[in-house]
Protein backbone atom coordinates (compact mmCIF):
# COMPACT_ATOMS: atom_id res chain seq x y z
CA UNK A 1 0.00 0.00 0.00
CA UNK A 2 2.92 2.50 0.99
CA UNK A 3 4.23 3.77 -2.54
CA UNK A 4 7.81 4.46 -2.34
CA UNK A 5 9.24 8.09 -4.92
CA UNK A 6 13.02 7.80 -5.20
CA UNK A 7 12.94 11.71 -6.20
CA UNK A 8 10.80 12.35 -2.76
CA UNK A 9 14.16 10.88 -0.90
CA UNK A 10 16.33 13.31 -3.28
CA UNK A 11 14.53 16.60 -2.75
CA UNK A 12 12.51 17.03 0.35
CA UNK A 13 15.26 18.24 2.38
CA UNK A 14 16.36 21.04 -0.04
CA UNK A 15 11.78 21.12 -0.02
CA UNK A 16 12.19 21.50 3.85
CA UNK A 17 14.72 24.35 4.19
CA UNK A 18 12.95 26.95 1.96
CA UNK A 19 9.61 25.83 3.41
CA UNK A 20 11.29 26.82 7.05
CA UNK A 21 11.52 30.44 5.49
CA UNK A 22 7.86 30.35 3.95
CA UNK A 23 5.61 28.40 6.11
CA UNK A 24 3.52 29.92 8.97
CA UNK A 25 3.98 27.91 12.23
CA UNK A 26 0.85 27.00 13.02
CA UNK A 27 -2.44 26.62 11.13
CA UNK A 28 -3.97 24.43 8.32
CA UNK A 29 -1.65 23.13 5.01
CA UNK A 30 -3.30 22.04 2.16
CA UNK A 31 -1.02 19.42 0.15
CA UNK A 32 -2.75 19.29 -3.15
CA UNK A 33 -1.61 16.00 -5.30
CA UNK A 34 0.70 14.46 -2.03
CA UNK A 35 1.27 11.88 -4.67
CA UNK A 36 2.82 8.70 -2.37
CA UNK A 37 2.49 10.37 0.90
CA UNK A 38 6.15 10.71 1.71
CA UNK A 39 6.81 14.41 1.50
CA UNK A 40 3.13 14.80 3.86
CA UNK A 41 4.51 12.34 6.22
CA UNK A 42 8.11 13.74 6.45
CA UNK A 43 7.18 17.83 6.40
CA UNK A 44 4.23 17.42 8.78
CA UNK A 45 6.49 15.69 11.47
CA UNK A 46 8.78 19.02 10.82
CA UNK A 47 6.08 21.47 10.86
CA UNK A 48 4.17 20.28 14.20
CA UNK A 49 1.82 22.93 14.58
CA UNK A 50 0.85 22.98 11.38
CA UNK A 51 -2.18 20.53 10.89
CA UNK A 52 -1.14 18.55 7.56
CA UNK A 53 -4.44 17.95 5.01
CA UNK A 54 -3.15 16.05 2.10
CA UNK A 55 -4.97 15.59 -0.68
CA UNK A 56 -4.83 13.79 -4.36
CA UNK A 57 -7.21 12.67 -7.05
CA UNK A 58 -6.03 9.19 -7.27
CA UNK A 59 -7.62 6.53 -5.05
CA UNK A 60 -4.01 4.37 -5.12
CA UNK A 61 -2.71 6.95 -4.04
CA UNK A 62 -5.14 7.86 -0.89
CA UNK A 63 -4.15 4.61 0.33
CA UNK A 64 -0.66 5.30 0.08
CA UNK A 65 -1.06 8.56 1.60
CA UNK A 66 -3.25 7.12 4.53
CA UNK A 67 -0.69 4.08 4.75
CA UNK A 68 2.12 6.35 5.51
CA UNK A 69 -0.07 8.49 7.60
CA UNK A 70 -0.05 5.03 9.69
CA UNK A 71 2.98 4.48 9.57
CA UNK A 72 4.25 7.42 10.89
CA UNK A 73 1.60 8.27 13.54
CA UNK A 74 2.33 11.84 13.25
CA UNK A 75 -0.90 13.58 15.08
CA UNK A 76 -0.95 16.52 12.67
CA UNK A 77 -1.22 14.53 9.53
CA UNK A 78 -4.66 14.23 8.56
CA UNK A 79 -6.38 11.92 7.26
CA UNK A 80 -5.96 11.84 2.84
CA UNK A 81 -8.60 13.69 1.08
CA UNK A 82 -9.65 13.32 -2.28
CA UNK A 83 -9.52 16.23 -4.41
CA UNK A 84 -9.16 16.88 -8.12
CA UNK A 85 -7.28 20.19 -8.56
CA UNK A 86 -9.04 20.88 -12.21
CA UNK A 87 -12.39 20.78 -9.99
CA UNK A 88 -13.96 24.18 -8.24
CA UNK A 89 -15.18 21.92 -5.29
CA UNK A 90 -11.97 21.57 -3.17
CA UNK A 91 -12.28 19.70 0.00
CA UNK A 92 -11.43 22.28 2.67
CA UNK A 93 -12.91 25.65 2.90
CA UNK A 94 -9.82 27.66 4.84
CA UNK A 95 -6.17 26.90 4.39
CA UNK A 96 -3.34 28.84 5.73
CA UNK A 97 -0.83 27.54 3.51
CA UNK A 98 -0.86 25.72 0.09
CA UNK A 99 1.93 23.45 -1.27
CA UNK A 100 2.14 21.85 -3.93
CA UNK A 101 4.91 19.51 -5.25
CA UNK A 102 5.80 17.34 -8.51
CA UNK A 103 2.25 18.16 -9.84
CA UNK A 104 2.40 20.75 -12.78
CA UNK A 105 5.02 19.01 -15.32
CA UNK A 106 2.77 16.06 -15.23
CA UNK A 107 -0.85 17.00 -14.74
CA UNK A 108 -3.24 18.36 -17.49
CA UNK A 109 -3.58 22.69 -18.29
CA UNK A 110 -6.56 22.19 -16.17
CA UNK A 111 -5.08 21.03 -13.03
CA UNK A 112 -2.64 23.87 -13.44
CA UNK A 113 -5.38 26.21 -14.13
CA UNK A 114 -7.98 24.78 -11.34
CA UNK A 115 -4.46 25.34 -8.89
CA UNK A 116 -4.11 28.10 -9.37
CA UNK A 117 -7.94 29.35 -9.06
CA UNK A 118 -7.82 27.28 -5.40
Amino acid sequence: MMRHAPATERNREPLLAVLREVLPSSGVLLEVASGTGQHAAFFARAFPGLSWQPTDGDAGALESIDAWRAAEGTPNLLPARVLDASSDAWPVEHADAMLCVNMIHIAPWAACQGLMRG
